[in-house]
């Protein structure tokens, strides 16, 4: 039933035909596998995209660093005096 009233209210509400892009967040696999499976049920195209955390720009700068040795590594329990502040 619900899944019913759900296809019905997403085809009256596009009757205008009006493009919108909607972006869902599941919490779970299975609630993603459903809006999966009911985009395909109603042959509504959808694509997968993982995002970048980092710009990929820091990250060749950091790991360049890395590489290099030139880098200083931090005391979580001694901030100040691993980066020689203290």
């Amino acid at each position: 039933m619900f899944l019913s009233n759900f296809v019905h209210s997403i085809l009256l509400s596009n009757t205008n035909l009006k493009m919108e892009t909607l972006v869902m967040h599941p919490a779970n696999k299975e609630q993603l596998a459903a809006l999966k499976a009911i985009a395909k049920a109603l042959k509504i195209p959808f694509e997968k995209k993982e995002e970048e955390q980092y710009d990929p720009t820091f990250v060749k700068m950091v790991k360049d660093a890395e590489e290099r040795g030139q880098f200083n590594e931090v005391d979580p329990n001694d901030i100040w005096e691993s980066l020689g502040l203290k």
